[in-house]
């Protein structure tokens, strides 16, 4: 029962979204409805590491440790994402630059969009998974072109071509005779080993001597990083004014909408937590994960 409810809070609140007109109930609608897949998720994740695998509807949704913690980050950004939406829309319409059906044409498609996100990792056939992963393009190529510019149509068209070529690819590994070339190509089983994690070079090269070469590496990531570091912060805080004499503070600038600092907090806290202390039964159920990418039993 865990696993369809997975699935059908998501969609109840894209369909109790087009069926209302208030903003404010859209955006509440969105808030509960990820907050109450938490628990859910989290169920899902106690109950793979007591009995392995959890399943319903007689083996069409099934669950072990890697689907268990795929739903867990799934519905984490899902519920962050709802946060932090709530005080960006809220800044657009005040600016004029949305309106009020775009808005909810958002507060509709992204509960479709993440409904289409959790059944990738629950479903049981490769058939209903790519019907799972179309559905997701589909949602989020309409939510790429939301702000109905030229550049927004644009990125749009080039999302859904790039996006199809890699549907058709996945539909093409799904039949039985090709099936086998993309399991090796997911293993890193030679001629596919250029897929396998760029840690797994970090630590060939540590455990080589090379310094240099993991130093050069770890600089690489640290710069990525930082870039990345910096691009989510204009993102977030806007450009800076020409006058800087009457520039706020990033802080002030922050808790001029506290939906913004809770999203951003609600992203930084786990994973500054997570750096020093790891639960014991997320430690098992990563540890399951990566025996299930091994083949271990």
């Amino acid at each position: 029962m865990t696993l369809v409810l997975l699935l059908l809070v998501p969609i109840g609140a894209g369909l109790l979204c087009l069926a209302t007109s208030a903003r404010q109930s859209w955006e509440w609608i969105n808030l509960l409805a990820f907050a109450a897949l938490v628990p859910l998720a989290l169920q899902t994740g106690a109950e793979a590491l007591a009995n392995g695998v959890v399943s319903a509807l007689h083996g069409s949704l099934r669950a072990d440790a890697l689907s268990a913690l795929v739903l867990l980050l799934t519905v984490f950004m899902a519920l962050a994402g709802s946060i932090y939406s709530i005080g960006y829309f809220r800044d657009d319409v005040r600016a004029a630059r949305i309106s009020d059906a775009q808005v909810r044409r958002y507060y509709v498609l992204t509960p479709l969009f993440v409904a289409a996100m959790l059944l990738v990792p629950l479903a049981d056939n490769l058939g209903i998974m790519w019907v799972a992963i179309e559905g997701a393009t589909l949602a989020s190529v309409l939510l790429v072109t939301f702000y109905n510019q030229k550049t927004s149509f644009e990125a749009g068209w080039k999302y859904i071509i790039i996006g199809s070529i890699g549907i058709s690819l996945a539909l093409f590994g799904t039949l039985p005779w090709t099936g086998g070339f993309f399991l090796l190509a997911l293993t890193g089983t030679p001629p596919f080993s250029i897929f396998q994690s760029e840690f797994t070079t970090l630590s060939a090269a540590l455990a080589d001597g090379r310094g240099w070469t993991a130093f050069l590496f770890i600089a690489g990531l640290v710069a990525i990083f930082a870039g990345f570091l910096m691009h989510m912060a204009r993102m977030n805080l806007g450009e800076p004014p020409a006058d800087t004499s009457c520039a706020a503070s990033p802080l002030q600038r922050f808790t001029e909408c506290p939906w913004k600092l809770g999203a951003m907090a609600l992203l930084a806290a786990p994973v500054v937590a997570l750096g020093f202390w790891i639960p014991n039964r997320l430690f098992r159920l990563v540890q399951k994960t990566v025996q299930i990418l091994g083949g271990a039993t």
